[in-house]
């Protein structure tokens, strides 16, 4: 709280005053805006969907595992059920995305 003069009088006032005490001049506006409320973004997607994201990313990262394994392993069964995988999981994370952000409000 500091100490201003009063543009008419002279007289100390405080700066948070809204008038002058010796001759009532107005020092500063009163603030009458009242605060903004705090925006709040709330995401609408379905726990269905984040479900299937959670499948899919799941059975992506599984996938690449296996991929990684077969290929030490040179197992044709492991190597095409992995590249299946791999790409039958890259391909629901895109549609479930895609639905997401279809339907994002």
């Amino acid at each position: 709280m500091a100490l201003i003069k009063c543009p008419d009088c002279g007289y100390d006032v405080s700066d948070e005053a809204v008038a002058c005490p010796n001759c009532a001049k107005p020092i500063a506006a009163p603030d009458t805006t009242s605060p903004e409320p705090e925006v709040q973004t709330i995401e609408k997607t379905s726990k269905k969907l984040k479900g299937w994201l959670a499948v899919c990313m799941g059975t992506f990262g599984i996938s690449a595992l296996m991929l990684m394994v077969g290929g030490a392993v040179n197992s044709e069964v492991t190597m095409g059920l992995s590249l299946t995988l791999f790409f039958v999981s890259a391909v629901g994370i895109c549609v479930v995305k895609g639905k997401i952000w279809w339907e994002h409000q």
